[in-house]
Order: C-alpha cells, then structure tokens, then sequence
C-alpha cells in the first residue's frame, strides 16, 4: 500500500512523520538490494553503481505537481523547463512548499503565459488539476494499481503520454522496475556508458530494452544511475 494512503487517517502529525520515516527506511532497504543486484546482474553498469554508492532517488510527496513538472518540462530543455517551474511556485506555491492545484487553476492564461507556459500546456495543467480534484484520481487508491493499470489511466489525460506517466510512476510513487525506454537522456546515457557508437535511436532503443532484461525488476534503479552519468544534478520531479 502506497505512503499517501497509509497516512491518511493518521491522528496526529507526530504519527505521520514516524510513518513517514518508516516508509522512507523501507524504500532505502529496497533500493539497497536493487543496486546490489544489479551489481552481480550487469558487470557494465556495476562501475557506475559504485561511482554514485550511498546515492539515491528522492521521491516526491505530491502526485499533481510531480506530474504537472513532467508537463512543464516535455520538448524543453532541462534549463528551460527548471526556470518555468520556479516561476510556477513563486506564484502557486500552497502548502508543503508544492504548486497549489486550485491556485493554478484560478489563474488566467496571461498569468500562466508570463511563467512560460505555452497555451496548449496551459489546457493540459488545468485538465490535470480537474482530474485529480473530481476524476478518476481524486480517490487516492489509484496508487494501489500495478504499474500497468496506473500507466493505462494516466495516459488518458491530456498532455500525459507515457513519458510523462513514467516520471509520476518513478518520483512520486517509487516503482522500482519502471524503464522510460523514450527518455533522450536515458538512452544518450546508454549509448555513453554501453559503447554503442554508429547506432540510431531506434537501434539503441531497443537494445536499452534487451540489456534492460538483466535489470529486472530494478530496471528504474538502473535508470537512475544512468542519468547520474549525464546530470551533475540529480533528476527529480
């Protein structure tokens, strides 16, 4: 059962944040025994395991500003897509230090335009909030889905493909064996890392999958860590 859900009938803030520790301590535990099995699974990767020991993803609290930074930061570049989202909470910020969904929504598009969002992500923003306020994501058993099901929904939204719906699975809920196989990043990462020169994307895409094989079922750890070969910064959402 997913963190959000577990803490939702919680008494006091005090139970919270135990819960909270104890959720985030189980993830630590899983992710250690992600890296040592890959580790023994991939001897390739395994130096880059140990390049970033100790390192690990942090997830988020927030299932509608994680997906709405996915939004924000689609067919943009890393800088562009970090500058629009800081002008997003300077003006939405609401609690938690997270974009509030109904401040967003109230805004007019000459409001969201001035952050640097283009028209149609504005449409796609909004649509988001609706869903997660009345639609099918208002009711937070969504999170209990398998992977398979919760990708199948959040695709439906408008603006959320299945890169977008990845990024949610990855940062927000923590699933451990998600592979984001159209990731540009991820796939420069593996060309680099992998020795695949002379191949074209849809080449080194499907030997991402092939080698992904030997990931299962940690194939988001071993994403992470390729990304950390490319980014100074870790990637977060």
């Amino acid at each position: 059962m997913e963190y959000q859900t577990l803490t939702q009938s919680l008494p006091d803030r005090g139970a919270h944040d135990k819960l909270a520790a104890i959720m985030e301590t189980t993830f630590q535990d899983e992710w250690n025994q992600a890296v040592a099995f890959l580790a023994a699974s991939d001897p390739v990767l395994q130096p880059v395991l140990e390049a970033y020991k100790g390192e690990i993803l942090h997830r988020s609290p927030d299932a509608l500003s994680t997906l709405m930074n996915a939004v924000v930061g689609q067919q943009v570049s890393v800088h562009a897509a970090e500058a629009i989202w800081q002008r997003l909470l300077a003006r939405f910020k609401g609690r938690g230090g997270v974009i509030s969904g109904p401040r967003l929504a109230a805004a007019s598009d000459e409001e969201l335009r001035a952050c640097g969002l283009s028209r149609q992500k504005i449409a796609y923003l909004r649509g988001i909030v609706q869903e997660f306020r009345e639609g099918f994501f208002s009711n937070p058993e969504w999170r209990n889905l398998d992977d398979a099901s919760i990708l199948q929904h959040l695709v439906k939204l408008k603006g959320v493909g299945t890169w977008t719906a990845h990024m949610l699975m990855i940062f927000h809920l923590g699933r451990l064996d998600i592979l984001p196989d159209e990731d540009l990043g991820l796939i420069k990462s593996f060309k680099k890392v992998y020795g695949f020169d002379g191949i074209d994307r849809e080449g080194l895409r499907r030997r991402l999958r092939e080698q992904a094989q030997l990931w299962r079922p940690y194939r988001t750890v071993a994403t992470w860590y390729l990304w950390r070969v490319l980014d100074p910064l870790v990637v977060a959402y």
